[in-house]
């Protein structure tokens, strides 16, 4: 279920609502024998028992002692117990399927009880929900990573507990290969090549972004190290309207070239202007690519990114020229964020853009928010956390200059004709798909292509995954007319 009230990024009850999806996503995928059950197990145990401290350690105390905590402290207890279960015997066993049939009937009771009780008492208390937030999140960094069902619960004895534990269960996850099994999408639902590369990447064992700080995030590995990367001319690094990019040229080309302003993806957060879908682009489209390396948040939040992408794409639509491109034939694209970060600068007169699995509110009400939840890549709470150090203010996801699928109508209209790139799974799929109906509805040329079996960002994925290589083909196509 959903919260029954709008939240906004780093409040403490859509963290707590985030952590509970992929909770119930990964229970269903249990229920219905779906994908690798031993690894979904593993990976259901070490989101609950996060969850579990990060209530016991923050939102619960914010209580006065009632019913309705001790009730759901109950829950919780029992939870671990099964957890702990779940933990030591093999699905299809008889322990297993018991304690996991009693996981989920108390799962959904307890999810609708602190969703449908606590957290709106919690918002309607006055408490600083941003503030909550971090320290739920600080509590959840701390946390263990497997079921102690003994361990205590109070507030003090369980900071305690969990810093001792958590180092222990820490050490047995890197030598067991638990951290592996964490990383992946053991759901199923991915096809046989992003399966295989979203394996590759598990096995370089990056830790969920969500429990790292962004200088830790920037120092995780990336795709690049495991999938195949043409060879190519290095790119050129070029300062424009004052901001760093990276321009890429296909190669043997003399021609005056078409030109795309890219903004790679990351969140705002993370990511650089040198990636294989800047190269994509450049290769499939015979373009000059000019990829914004953009300021990043915290240290540089909202609206700084939109700022940068929109004066380098102002430059170009001027001045292309000095680049030896065409500023007559240049397309905006964008993936993620980045894609925010270019068609809130559509206004300026692009000949088109292309948008890949875009980024366009922060509003978590789409059935994708559900159903992708737990995906590898881009789950919600990482989703949460990308937008929590994005916005400085988190009202600030409210501009009309971030919440595109909200814009009015005048504001859409003013957009190029548009290429849309959507996911199956990725819990910003429907987002990204409503937005291009919006745009159709105000009367911009769009078309949309949904990709099935394939996770968030995976368009640069290239020759290893034929879904990226499809998507680039089709992209090409959808835009070519519009800068020949």
């Amino acid at each position: 279920m959903a919260l029954p009230y709008p939240t906004l990024p780093g409040d403490v009850d859509r963290a707590v609502a985030d952590d509970f999806a992929v909770v119930l996503r990964l229970l269903e995928h249990l229920e219905n024998v779906a994908g690798d059950r031993r690894t979904l197990a593993d990976q259901l145990v070490h989101r609950y028992t996060s969850l579990s401290v990060g209530l016991e350690q923050v939102v619960f105390p914010t209580f006065k002692q009632s019913a309705a905590v001790d009730d759901a402290l109950s829950a919780q207890h029992a939870a671990k117990e099964r957890l702990a279960v779940l933990e030591a015997a093999e699905p299809g066993e008889a322990e297993f399927e018991q304690a996991l049939l009693r996981m989920i009937e108390g799962t959904r009771l307890h999810v609708a009880e602190i969703e449908g009780q606590l957290l709106p008492a919690l918002r309607s208390s006055g408490v600083d929900l941003r503030a909550l937030g971090d320290q739920y999140l600080e509590a959840r960094r701390r946390a263990p990573g497997h079921a102690h069902p003994d361990a205590p619960e109070s507030p003090a004895a369980s900071k305690i507990v969990a810093k001792v534990t958590s180092v222990i269960d820490g050490l047995l996850d890197r030598s067991s290969g638990r951290v592996e099994r964490l990383a992946t999408d053991a759901s199923g639902l991915l096809d046989s090549d992003a399966q295989r590369v979203v394996d590759a990447y598990a096995q370089l064992q990056p830790r969920p972004l969500d429990t790292l700080t962004p200088e830790e995030a920037r120092e995780q590995p990336t795709f690049r190290n495991v999938i195949s990367v043409p060879a190519s001319d290095p790119a050129e690094r070029r300062t424009i309207a004052g901001v760093p990019t990276m321009v890429f040229r296909p190669i043997g080309v003399e021609t005056v070239l078409p030109i795309v302003v890219f903004a790679h993806g990351g969140g705002g957060v993370v990511g650089a202007a040198v990636n294989t879908t800047a190269q994509a682009l450049c290769d499939q489209l015979d373009c000059l690519v000019v990829s914004v390396d953009y300021r990043l948040a915290p240290e540089h939040p909202f609206p700084a990114a939109h700022d940068d992408v929109r004066a380098v794409l102002e430059w170009v639509l001027a001045n292309g020229a000095e680049l030896g491109g065409d500023p007559a034939r240049v397309i905006a694209a964008g993936e993620s964020m980045g894609a925010n970060l270019v068609a809130s600068a559509g206004d300026l007169g692009p000949a088109a853009q292309l948008l890949l699995t875009p980024l366009t509110t922060a509003r978590q009400d789409t059935p994708s928010m559900e159903d992708a939840a737990d995906a590898a890549l881009l789950d919600r709470p990482t989703l949460d956390w990308f937008l929590t150090h994005f916005f400085a203010d988190p009202a600030d996801a409210l501009d009309p200059r971030f919440a595109l699928l909200e814009a009015p109508a005048e504001q859409l209209a003013a957009m190029p004709p548009t290429h849309v790139v959507t996911a199956e799974r990725d819990p910003l799929r429907d987002q990204g798909e409503l937005f291009a109906a919006r745009l159709a509805e105000a009367g911009v040329p769009t078309t949309l292509s949904r990709y099935t079996g394939v996770p968030h960002a995976f368009f640069g994925l290239g020759a290893d995954v034929q879904a990226s290589v499809q998507a680039q083909l089709d992209a090409a196509g959808a835009l070519r007319r519009y800068i020949e």
